[in-house]
């Protein structure tokens, strides 16, 4: 059995990343959906190219005439030009039409334009003067009214990858293609509960003593965000070891990942992780390089179950998702990136960090006149302090080799709060 334990050395992330990849890998499963608005967030399973061109043919993008250009060079009120209407083609006719020198074809918008035109003239400068002719009051150059055979998407183009989160214009794009199904990864069934007799439901009564259960809220929250939809709450358990297991037991036996918040330090309350580790484990590794989010448990069980333990405090327990579980699922899904957008910033003072560990710092982001985002630094501490992810959109990771920034150094910031970074008015 792999083992790892926490005896006062700190487990390197990446060990944890890349178990947990290996893990995942194995429980994500390729289904196929019908192309519809159910495919909005969902992981991509494969690269999807074009299976032909949009359009298709020739169409026309305004009411006109199909024309050839070199048939009404200089056209004018006073000079107009006369052509001969050869047809009239409707959007869904065959078309099929070919013109002769001085001949055009009356179209509507995404109708097929004839072969030999290469511009399509507005309705408005068109006079009919009867007896099938009609006047051009003005000249067009090459191309104008007309989109071009495969001008949005040309067949063999990639219009998604292997594990793009799709959004609904990878949707509309594929509907336009033809294509009816598309092979999306389903992700595992995650079960999350947390522990902790001072942790109360919002809405109840509490001592001074006793928190309202944020923590739970939060990543709830983020593993939707980041794709998880299938996700069983087993609320709030005691710091009652057999409680504890029996939850722990029932989760595993619903779900391929189960969640729990709090406990997981060295305390004597700590009863969550010392209950996980009686499990028939696989792997087990506790306590990481990472702050916030030292205290943070991976573990395999011996028929391959996930148990992520996270910190109660609210910012560390968001950082451990961040630093473990996030790139894991990026990888096990084939992308090339994170999940979260990654954006450069200039950093606007010098950043010192813990040496050793990976840092995770928030940072408040500014747009500067020179069109450069600008990071500044918050408070490394304060794991429970959620203000900070509202004051801080921008994370800032610091990998363990090196101990900080200097001022000016462009660096990688995870863009949390996308919503917050406006660049036309700075940060809202």
């Amino acid at each position: 059995m792999e083992s790892y334990r926490f005896m006062g050395i700190l487990n390197d992330v990446n060990e944890a990343v890349g178990v947990l990849e290996k893990y995942l890998s194995r429980m994500i499963a390729v289904e196929k959906i019908y192309v519809d608005e159910k495919l909005v967030g969902r992981y991509s399973a494969r690269d999807v190219v074009a299976t032909g061109n949009i359009p298709p043919v020739n169409r026309a993008v305004v009411d006109g005439c199909a024309a050839m250009s070199i048939d009404i060079g200089g056209a004018s009120p006073e000079a107009p030009v006369i052509l001969k209407k050869k047809a009239i083609v409707y959007a869904g006719d065959k078309g099929g039409f070919k013109l002769d020198r001085g001949e055009c074809v009356e179209v509507a918008t995404g109708a097929v334009v004839p072969e030999n035109s290469d511009v399509v003239i507005p309705a408005e400068y068109i006079v009919d003067i009867g007896g099938s002719k009609v006047s051009v009051i003005k000249e067009f150059n090459t191309g104008y009214g007309v989109s071009l055979k495969g001008e949005d998407l040309k067949q063999g183009e990639l219009i998604v990858r292997k594990g793009d989160r799709l959004l609904e214009h990878h949707i509309a794009m594929m509907s336009a293609l033809g294509i009816s199904e598309a092979e999306v990864w389903r992700l595992p069934r995650i079960a999350v509960f947390s522990t902790g007799d001072e942790v109360v439901e919002p809405g109840t009564a509490k001592s001074d003593g006793q928190v309202f259960d944020s923590t739970r809220r939060l990543v709830k929250g983020f593993l939707t965000r980041i794709g998880f939809t299938d996700i069983l709450d087993y609320g709030i358990v005691p710091d009652n070891a057999d409680i504890i297991r029996k939850t722990l037991f029932e989760s595993l036996s619903k779900a391929d990942l189960v969640v729990t918040i709090g406990g997981t330090s060295v305390g004597k309350r700590d009863t969550t992780i010392r209950t996980v580790e009686e499990l028939d484990s696989k792997v087990m590794i506790h306590g990481f390089a990472l702050t916030p989010g030292r205290p943070a448990g991976l573990t395999v069980t011996s028929d391959e179950k996930i148990i992520l333990s996270l910190s109660g405090m609210p910012v560390a327990a968001l950082t451990e998702l961040l630093a473990i579980l996030e790139p894991a699922l990026a990888k096990s899904l084939g992308r090339s990136s994170r999940i979260l957008p990654v954006i450069k910033g200039v950093l606007k003072r010098r950043l010192v960090t813990h040496p050793g560990m990976l840092n995770y710092v928030r940072s408040r982001l500014t747009c500067g006149d020179d069109g450069r985002i600008y990071v500044e630094p918050l408070r490394l501490t304060g794991s429970g302090i959620l203000s900070t992810l509202k004051e801080g959109p921008g994370i800032v990771v610091v990998p363990p080799h090196i101990t900080g920034f200097n001022e000016g150094d462009i660096v990688d910031v995870i863009l949390y709060d996308y919503q917050a970074l406006n660049c036309k008015g700075g940060v809202s």
